[in-house]
């Protein structure tokens, strides 16, 4: 009983935390569908994705991101910058000294 009741949570667990599902979006832009979860910000999601929130904006008509929803679908494009964006951000972040190894 105990271990049927642990994966149960630890499936549960997973799944929260796991928000974005890899796939191309549904328009058929090349990128993911990323499905909003409690505490989502378009700042969030567009960082996760190595994009600027312009670009989110722009591949998601219609977006209120004063006001997302739970449960709404957004498609994050791809970015063929990813990696130096993301290292401009690590780099950002470590500078309010939330974290450490900054790579420029």
């Amino acid at each position: 009983m105990f271990s049927r009741a642990f994966i149960v949570l630890a499936f549960i667990v997973t799944a929260a935390m796991s928000a974005s599902v890899k796939a191309e979006c549904d328009n058929g832009t090349p990128g993911y569908t990323h499905i909003v979860v409690a505490k989502d910000t378009c700042w969030d999601i567009a960082s996760e994705g190595g994009i600027f929130v312009s670009r989110l904006e722009d591949a998601n008509p219609g977006i209120d991101c004063d006001n997302l929803q739970i449960g709404d679908r957004l498609c994050v494009p791809r970015n063929s910058t990813t990696s130096s964006h993301t290292a401009i951000h690590q780099c950002l972040v470590a500078s309010e000294g939330r974290m450490d190894g900054c790579r420029a």
